[in-house]
Formats: C-alpha cells, structure tokens, sequence
C-alpha cells in the first residue's frame, strides 16, 4: 500500500529531479576530491592504461580557456545521471514494463549511496557505471531481438566498459558464458553473430592492450605486485571483510533490498531468460569478487557491477509492505546524505557527532580497509568530506606563503600522489610534479622527467610525512613553514613547505 501512494509517475519524476538538483548544487560548493584532482591531472595528457573513458570525458569538459573550475571537472558525472536515466527507461519498456514500475525502479537505483557519489563526483566508477547501465540495454536486446547490430553494439558497450575500469572484465565473462550455456535459447543466435560480438569488444580496447604490452601495465602492476590493499587476515576473515565492504557501500537499506531481491528471484520458478541473465550476472560478480577477495588484494567497491543488473531484477519482484519500506528508507537516506554534502564544515561536523553519524563513519573502515594504516590518509567520511570543504582555501594559503618564499624556485613538488595533483589544480600552475611515486611516470613524475636535473624546488608535503627520503635527491633541505589548519574540534590538517636545492631525479641515472 505504501508503495501505491508514492508510484504515481509525476511524484516519481518529482523525486529523482530533486536528486538530480541536489547533485548538481554538490558540484558548485565542494572542492575536488584527491581521486577526481588525479584524474584531472591525467587527462592532460590521456593515455589508454586505465579509465580512457574518463580521461577522454575531463579532457573534453576542461578544455575550453578560462572554464576550469570544480564543475567542469565534474560535468561528466554529472551528465551521466541523464544518460543512465535515459538507457534505463529504455531497458526497462524493452522487458515490457509499465512507465510506473520503471521510474518507482529507476527512484532506486538512484538511492543507491555508492550510485549518489559517482554520479555526482568523477571517478573510474562514473563511467563504470553508465557503461554498465548502457551494457545491460544491448545484452537484453541481444537476448530478445539478437540482429547482428545488436551483437556489435553489445560489443562495443562491454569494451567501453572494460575501457573505464579492469573490473569490467567481469561482467563481460558473465554475459558470455550465459550466452554460450543458454545459446539454444535465444533468437537467432550464432556463431558468426558472438564472433562480431567478441570483435567489436576487442576492438575497443585494443588501445588498452596495446599500451600495456609496449610500455607497462603501471597501475595493474601496482595492485598485483605492490601491498596496496591488502588484507592480512585469514580466509574467514577476507569473507567477512568482503561482506562487510559490500554492506559498507550500500549502507543498511540498501544491503537488505539486494538481499531481499536475490532471496525473491531465487525463489521465483518461472523466471524468463531475460530476468536469469540479469540474475545470474549479478551471482556471478558478486561470487567472483568474493573469491578475488581470498588473495586479500581486492578493494569493496569493485564488485559494485554485480548490483546493476540486480537492480533490474527489482523490475521482475513483487511489491509488498517491506520493499516499500525499505525503499522508502533508501529514498530517504540518499536525500539526507545529499543534503548534508550542501551543507558547509560546521554543520557537516554538528550532525556527524550524532549516533547516525557515528556510524556512517564507521562504514569508511569496511569501505576501504587498508587505507587507514597510512597516516596522511583520510580516518572516516566525515574527515574526508571536511577536508574536501576545505581544500580550496587550505591551497591559497599555501599560494600566499609561496609567493612570498624568498629563495628562488624552479618547480613545485609533493611527495604525495594525491596532493600533487591538488595543488596544481588549485595553483595553476603546470610546473607542479610527484615526487617517489612512479605511478605517475607517464604524468607528472618529477624522478623521470630530465629537465628538472639540477633545478631547485618548493616540496609541499603532509606535516606527518616521513620525508627521509628527500635527502638524497636533493643537496640541500630547507624548511620554511608547517601551515595548520583547523577543520574541527578533533580535525587538523598539517603542511610542510620546504625548499629544496640542486634536484638529482634518482631514477635517472639508473
């Protein structure tokens, strides 16, 4: 009953337009996330490595003079909430749905928390997503129509997809080995038909291909060599933190309506073969991430494409108090989430000393475990949106001691992959370079880059930086000023600015 007073198609309109303007005012008063910064940063010279879509999606936003600023950056995400909308709608009249049905399912899926950030907020995911969304329309019309046009496009989706995010491999091993097992099933299907499908697929991301096996595949190498995330637990241990991360990314509400989504379908006997692709894909991720997470080198939110074609399923689910109860709950928490990112420090810091805060905070751990063990990295959401609130005029001050630094310099650095970006974001400046991080080689590495030889630098580093290093890449250290800034009562964040002379970039002479 709950759900047929909030079903109407002008109140469901309503309610997903408000969200698509609270997103769009995040974008105006909130300061580049280090993630978004890094990307930014990166499309100034795209390479294929990883997240080409995304690159390519900054680049053409930013690239106009005098237009960049915070929303520019974010436009991509932002316009992505219209195309999801749009291909959905889409996939949802091709199964055959009502308009009510489709929009009440849609109202969902952008209740989601993790679906509320990356579409407000550019990342890898971003586009991740929308592919993801784009990919389930073809997949679904291969199934039902299956022309040849369909195959093709189907290909190229999944490969943009794949294109966004590594991770995107996964799914795309999901709709095949469904196609293969349920092949007799299916309209028109043959061999020459997944031929043009797989084409199609390898030919888009043969640039990605391409790139890793001539130069090097930097950021894979960083996740499958280095200790990145990695948890040290036992098995039970790394199945519980799985678990954990997925209830992490979805928070409570969520978390059950999935739950109560798989439990419903499983249950259900007479499912169509439309309804056991979007299913079964949906398994099918969230079991082979579960498994990846045995090595303990799997973060929460790549499994997140296991709850696209899950959200589908809710399409095929019958309604009844409890889903209209927990939807209502969804709804409501992604409004006041939404809310609370419009909101300036103060008030963020006033409502997260709450319980509910509390606990929201308490899910980043599960969200990210292994991120917390290095001390310049971000303790809970609340430290990281406060610093995100912050991070524009925490930089101008920086701007102001710089300018008035005496010693003459040639070229900003920092030690941090994710400050790096930042303070050349918010400088202007193009002299600005990472320093001991060759994740970057390709961008902005200062210790590959030869014309620094010799050169004098400002390195601006976190105040509890271990900044040892330095010393033999530089022949003489000078700290300026360490610059603190109070975010909150229990919040500070702390900069080094130091001079450095006659820059030797190690990885040169090697």
């Amino acid at each position: 009953m709950m759900l047929n007073k909030i079903t109407d198609p002008v109140a469901l309109k309503i309610l997903i337009g408000i969200i698509f303007v609270l997103k769009l005012t995040v974008s105006f008063n909130t300061a580049l996330f280090e993630d978004e910064a890094i990307y930014w940063n990166w499309s100034l010279s795209p390479d294929p490595s990883y997240s080409f879509t995304t690159l390519i999606a900054i680049k053409l936003f930013t690239m106009i003079p005098g237009y960049l600023n915070e929303f520019t950056v974010r436009l991509p995400a932002l316009l992505t909430n219209f195309v999801i909308l749009f291909f959905f709608i889409k996939t949802g009249r091709l199964l055959g749905f009502a308009e009510n049905r489709i929009l009440l399912t849609a109202l969902f899926l952008f209740s989601i928390p993790f679906v509320t950030i990356y579409t407000s907020f550019i990342s890898p995911d971003t586009m991740l997503l929308m592919f993801s969304v784009i990919s389930v329309y073809f997949s679904v019309r291969v199934i039902k129509i299956g022309s040849y046009l369909d195959w093709i496009l189907c290909g190229v989706s999944f490969g943009l997809m794949i294109l966004s995010k590594y991770t995107g491999a996964v799914f795309v091993s999901a709709f095949a080995i469904f196609i293969l097992y349920k092949r007799n099933d299916l309209k028109g299907f043959s061999t020459g038909k997944f031929i043009a499908f797989i084409s199609a697929l390898l030919l888009v991301i043969t640039p990605l291909l391409l790139w890793n096996f001539i130069y090097e595949p930097v950021w894979l190498n960083h996740y499958l060599i280095s200790d990145a995330d990695y948890s040290g637990n036992n098995f039970a241990g790394r199945i519980q933190n799985f678990i954990l991360s997925q209830a992490a990314i979805l928070l409570p509400a969520a978390f059950v309506m999935f739950m109560f989504i798989i439990v419903s379908q499983i249950l259900n006997q007479k499912r169509s073969t439309e309804e056991n692709y979007l299913l079964f894909s949906g398994i099918f991720i969230l079991i082979s991430f579960a498994v990846l997470s045995l090595t303990g080198k799997s973060k929460g939110n790549w499994a997140f494409t296991a709850f696209i074609p899950l959200v589908y399923c809710f399409l095929f689910v019958r309604k009844n108090i409890f889903s209209g109860i927990v939807l209502t709950l969804m709804v409501g928490l992604n409004l006041l989430l939404l809310i609370i990112l419009n909101l300036n420090s103060a008030q963020i810091k006033s409502l997260a000393d709450n319980e509910f805060g509390k606990y929201i905070n308490s899910t980043f751990r599960d969200y990210w475990q292994g991120h917390t063990a290095l001390s310049t990295n971000d303790r809970s959401w609340e430290e990281r949106i406060l610093k995100m609130k912050n991070r524009r005029s925490s930089i101008h001050e920086i701007e102001k001691v710089i300018l008035s630094i005496e010693p003459d310099y040639d070229f900003i650095a920092s030690d941090n992959f994710t400050l790096s970006p930042l303070l050349k974001f918010y400088l202007r400046k193009n002299n600005v370079y990472l320093l001991g991080d060759l994740r970057f080689k390709y961008i902005n590495s200062a210790e590959v880059n030869k014309n620094l030889m010799g050169k004098d630098a400002i390195v601006i580093t976190y105040g509890n930086s271990d900044i040892g290093y330095l010393q033999k890449n530089f022949e003489e250290l000078k700290e300026i000023r360490i610059m603190r800034f109070v975010l909150s009562d229990e919040l500070t964040e702390e900069f080094r600015i130091i001079h450095g002379k006659n820059y030797k970039p190690e990885s040169v002479y090697k």
